[in-house]
């Protein structure tokens, strides 16, 4: 079971050393083959479930393979997967009884990683454990015996939560352990939902050189595919941009003057998260993360639009990255809106109607780079008063660097962006 939750700073999950080299047996019978779903007609959630056995593994591998798992026979549809979270008793007994089979207790030594950590820093031994996707940690089911009872961070940095531990010894009941001992592990599979072809997210271009930075736009459309508009106004949105770390690196995310800068008479939106790679999960990330909630008591939106200008994101291009004397060397850097970063991982989505519908459509980005140093385009200043005219100049460098230009210049371009509401 999961609830959206935008993305706000996540901190990063440490991999511990086991203390456990314990075996484990693979389960040979009575386990469901394959997915099951816990239907809407019985009671559940419409969920899917599938325990993993093949291949077992550390609980921060578990994690991420479980994530990018598709759900068999369902291939094309908008599922989401992760570590399973048993959030109630009944979603718990429906997965021992239909997923892992009554006897797996009894032929599996240890019980599979579910997705339930401890972030780092939390007090100890029950301190802010939580789920992967989010969702309130409020049931448990921890193991309580006559002499010990879970957790008990027992062999010390136990952050991670699998089913049962050597139940013949101990019975039923969730064990906090250390995450490097490899584990099979369960999956959960839920319904994204339809893509609302009202929705897009856009990175636009820039051109800059090696060691030097760039602005680039991020724009969202909330009429992508024209009339009729969606039914309602726009409560919210969240996505992610990923960049690759060894060509570019982000130096700030910038909002003045943006659309939603503007939201609230100029105040900004209630809510406004923007995580830069050294705040996601884990530490640094290769890209950043934007949530926003406009209103937090939904009397407020946006009218939905197009071109909506949500942030710009500064870039520096390493130094190191492009061999200006190669000419077989890419100097192209693509900026690509993706839903793998932080904890949980972000979703592209926007919220209407207390709904968070999947963008229809997403559009990569690019930093070209050039590696001559000759060439700058310079805006000058200018002052006015409202309502008269004011001369701005444009300034062009064609020797910039001081260095030897290679020949004679043969024409040019640029753009000049402006904030239209002003001017």
């Amino acid at each position: 079971m999961n609830t959206h939750r935008l993305p706000g700073r996540s901190g990063f999950l440490l991999t511990c050393i086991c203390v456990f080299l314990l075996g484990s047996r693979y389960f040979d019978g009575f386990a469901a083959e394959g997915p099951v779903q816990w239907s809407v007609s019985s009671g559940g959630n419409g969920h899917w479930y599938e325990w993993v056995t093949d291949a077992p593994l550390p609980w921060e591998d578990a994690r991420e393979q479980a994530s990018q798992r598709p759900l068999a026979g369902h291939e094309g549809e908008a599922w989401v997967s992760y570590l399973a979270t048993l959030t109630s008793a009944e979603e718990e007994e429906f997965v021992m009884q239909n997923v892992l089979g009554e006897d797996a207790p009894q032929k599996e030594y240890l019980g599979p990683w579910i997705g339930a950590f401890q972030p780092p820093g939390s007090p100890e031994p029950d301190g802010d454990w939580q789920w992967v996707s989010g969702e309130e940690w409020s049931y448990t089911n921890w193991y309580h015996g006559t002499q010990f009872s879970e957790p008990n961070n027992w062999g010390a940095e136990e952050d991670y939560c699998e089913l049962w531990h050597n139940v013949s010894k101990y019975g039923l009941g969730w064990f906090d352990v250390t995450g490097d001992h490899p584990h099979t592990y369960l999956v959960e599979w839920e319904r994204e939902g339809t893509p609302s072809a009202d929705f897009a997210v856009v990175v636009g271009e820039g051109i800059s050189s090696p060691g030097e930075t760039v602005d680039i736009p991020v724009f969202l459309h909330f009429d992508y595919d024209g009339p009729p508009p969606p039914a309602g106004e726009i409560q919210g949105w969240s996505y992610g941009i990923c960049h690759p770390d060894d060509k570019v690196e982000v130096v700030s995310v910038e909002t003045e003057l943006t659309n939603t800068a503007k939201l609230m008479g100029g105040v900004g939106p209630d809510f406004w998260s923007i995580s830069l790679p050294e705040d996601l999960a884990p530490a640094p990330s290769n890209g950043i993360t934007v949530g926003v909630v406009v209103d937090f008591q939904e009397q407020k939106g946006v009218t939905p639009r197009n071109g909506w200008l949500d942030v710009w994101i500064r870039y520096r291009v390493r130094s190191d990255a492009f061999p200006c004397g190669n000419p077989e060397e890419s100097n192209v850097v693509s900026l690509t809106p993706c839903r793998s970063l932080g904890e949980p991982p972000v979703r592209i989505v926007a919220t209407i109607n207390e709904t968070s519908l999947p963008a229809y459509e997403t559009k990569e980005g690019r930093i070209e780079v050039v590696c001559s140093g000759d060439f700058a385009v310079l805006v000058g200043d200018a002052e006015a008063i409202p309502g008269q005219v004011a001369e701005v100049p444009v300034t062009l460098d064609f020797n910039h660097d001081g260095g030897d230009p290679p020949g004679a210049v043969q024409g040019w371009s640029y753009g000049i962006c402006m904030d239209r509401t002003l001017i």
